[in-house]
């Protein structure tokens, strides 16, 4: 097979293609034999027909029709391999020969993956955060807990309602002088200041005591549902109750309390305060570790992105933004809300949206399109061991069974899309080993070192 390449604008591909007579006559032999056992013909014996008769039978121009519909995919395939050209889009084709005797020429017009002009992509010097936890942010968690293992008592008589009571109240909404449906509630536990309810239902709440009755005129958000956002309610509250939580003393008996809330098995002599703080920094340290990780990956991607060069087809943005926008309206249409009533409450137009489309699907594809291409350049890829590990742990996750999901994702041709998301990761993580992490700059002259101590920069001297 022939195949001319040439390039008619940018970003598009015309291929040339010519298939011989003698794999023509290949294809026309396979579709006999698969048409022929289709087909009864009389005076033959089903799947016995000549070919002439067949043909005959079925039609000249049927037939024909049927021997390139088959050969057109396959030599197109092969074209694009063979040019090694990356298609973006569904080709256009256009068969300029297909006769008896002669060999096909057809051309197929593609739109294709832009080239990218891959920047230093190693050894370059990231800001990278240190991963501190402070004495507070221990002792702030251990709060938490310490709330969560408080005993509610009743308040004092005549205490007034304070951030941090839990009232027990009765309420019943009106919007526009009518009943709100779902808005009224008896005997409703309420802590003030967890923010839990409608924006300034506590606040109004607070100072009120057991017996009092207030009204509470609330306006309802711009991103309520649609049917509320904006609105003014009138809120009728008895307050029936009020308790505060006694908090237990922060000891080892707390501790041993504490423990399996964080899912820890204790020794009931060896476990006490220390230990537990001990754990709760190290479950911080690994937080913070994670989240000091995740913007150091996003500074590297950025850094590499800055010293790429491409530009990406127009067709290939305006496909994954008219994607991204498929995926928008179907997480509204779940939350009961449409476009156009998220637009309004927003305040947003038509055109402040798509352009918000376009600009999240052009960084997007141009992230992928400048990974892949370090990918190729470093010869990352996924094997399929790596692809069936994958898939095994994805099962468990979800409580499948292996080999059916395998069988699926196979049968839906999903393989090489978690084969995609391994080099992905993998390139990742070669781009976070191959650059030179430097702390943050305080003062100047000074840089800050992954373990956050402030060193001098080097001197005139020591550089001489």
């Amino acid at each position: 097979m022939k195949v001319d390449l040439s390039y008619p604008e940018k970003h598009v591909a015309l291929l040339s293609i010519d298939v011989e007579t003698d794999r023509i006559a290949e294809v026309r032999e396979r579709v006999y034999r698969r048409l022929v056992r289709k087909y009864s013909i009389p005076g033959f014996r089903k799947g016995k027909a000549p070919q002439a008769i067949l043909e005959r039978y079925v039609g000249p121009e049927a037939f024909d029709q049927e021997v390139l519909d088959e050969l057109l995919p396959a030599a197109y395939q092969e074209a694009l391999g063979q040019a090694s050209v990356q298609p973006v889009t569904p080709p256009q084709v256009e068969v300029t020969q297909w006769q008896r005797g002669e060999p096909l020429l057809f051309k197929a017009t593609v739109t294709t993956k832009p080239e990218v002009a891959l920047g230093q992509y190693t050894g370059l010097e990231v800001r990278r955060d240190a991963a501190d936890v402070t004495d507070e942010a221990v002792q702030a968690d251990l709060s938490i807990i310490q709330r969560r293992l408080a005993e509610l008592v009743d308040a004092p008589a005549g205490a007034p309602l304070a951030h941090g009571s839990v009232a027990v109240v009765d309420f019943a909404a009106t919007v526009d002088g009518s009943p709100l449906e779902g808005g009224s509630a008896q005997d409703y536990p309420l802590e003030i200041g967890s923010g839990q309810f409608v924006p300034g239902f506590e606040e109004q709440l607070a100072g009120a005591k057991v017996g009092d009755e207030r009204e509470l005129a609330i306006t309802f958000p711009a991103d309520y549902e649609a049917s509320l956002a904006g609105k003014e309610a009138l809120f009728k509250v008895t307050v029936k109750g009020h308790r505060v939580r006694n908090l237990p003393e922060l000891d080892d008996e707390f501790a041993r309390k504490a423990a399996p809330l964080l899912g820890l098995e204790v020794d009931e002599e060896g476990f006490g305060l220390e230990r537990l703080r001990a754990e709760i920094r190290r479950r911080l340290e690994a937080g913070a570790e994670n989240r000091v990780r995740a913007d150091y990956e996003r500074r590297v991607v950025d850094a590499v992105m800055g010293n790429s060069q491409l530009e990406v087809p127009e067709v290939m943005i305006a496909n994954r933004a008219a994607a991204l926008r498929r995926g928008f309206v179907e997480t509204l249409e779940r939350r009961k809300l449409t476009l156009q009533e998220y637009m309004t409450a927003g305040g947003q137009t038509e055109v402040d949206l798509e352009s918000g489309f376009r600009l999240r699907a052009e960084g997007e594809l141009r992230r992928e399109l400048v990974m892949e291409a370090i990918a190729r350049k470093e010869g990352i890829s996924a094997g399929e061991q790596e692809v069936d590990e994958r898939i095994t742990t994805m099962a468990r996750l979800y409580g499948q069974d292996p080999a059916r999901l395998r069988a699926a994702l196979e049968q839906g041709d999903r393989r090489s899309d978690i084969a995609a998301e391994i080099v992905a990761r993998k390139t990742i993580d070669y781009l976070v080993g191959a650059q030179v992490p430097v702390g943050t700059r305080d003062e100047p002259g000074n840089v800050t070192s992954e373990e956050g101590q402030v060193q001098p920069a080097d001197s005139k001297e020591e550089k001489q």
